[in-house]
Order: C-alpha cells, then structure tokens, then sequence
C-alpha cells in the first residue's frame, strides 16, 4: 500500500484493486503512491480514484505518469538496503588468519637484512659527518 495512504481506505483500495487484472496491480499502486506524494494534489477518495484507473486500461486509454518513477525509487531503494546489509555482515564476520594487515605481518627474512644494511649505512654516513 502507498506510504501516504490513510489505513481508512486500505480497505477500499483492496477491493478496488482485485477487480483490475493482476498484472497491473503494482503499476496501479505505484501510480496511486505518485499522485498522493504530488504537492498540491489531493485524493478525495482512492478507491475512486483506482477504479477509474482500472476503466481506462479496460478501454485501452490508461496513461500511468507517476508509476515508472516511483518503482525505480523503491527498486533503488531495495538496492541499498541490500548493499548496506552485505556491508554490515562483511564488517561483523571476523578476518580469516591469512588476511591480516600488511603492517602487522611479519617482514621476511630478506627485508630484515635488507633494513640491516640500511640502518649500518646510516651510521657510517651520520659519523662521517660527526668526524669532519
């Protein structure tokens, strides 16, 4: 049912709904959740509303201006829900072993000569300095 859609007339819209063809049921509510989030457009009575809706689809007149927009909104919506679901389980499963950090895994033994060379080359130049 349409977020702006008094409980009053669900109901209404219910009955109104099943005598249209099931295929366009979702079409029809999307249009429906358009017009009522319209700024300065009001619904007096949905169910009227739809069922008008339903007799230009049964004449083959049924022109649908809000319902395209609003189920790329909810199917945009269903998207990020779900990448913000799959992000959250990801964060909370903890790390297999082999994913540690590479600045907490432990350098190999060729990086720690390396390193060693370095730091001995350092000292021979900062004493040279030192000396002259």
């Amino acid at each position: 049912m349409p977020k702006a859609l008094g409980m009053e007339w669900h109901d209404g819209v219910r009955r109104t709904l099943a005598t249209a063809p099931a295929a366009i049921h979702q079409a029809l509510l999307d249009e429906l959740e358009g017009q009522l989030g319209l700024q300065g457009k009001t619904i007096h009575n949905p169910p009227g509303y739809l069922h008008a809706l339903i007799r230009r689809h049964a004449c083959g007149t049924l022109d649908l201006a809000m319902a395209d927009k609003v189920a790329a909104e909810r199917t945009q919506r269903a998207r990020h829900e779900q990448a913000l679901l799959k992000a959250r389980q990801e964060a909370e499963q903890p790390r297999p072993a082999g994913a540690q950090d590479a600045q907490k895994a432990e350098p190999s033994p060729a990086v720690i000569e390396e390193r060693r060379k370095l730091l001995t080359l350092r000292l021979e130049i900062a004493g040279k300095g030192r000396a002259a």
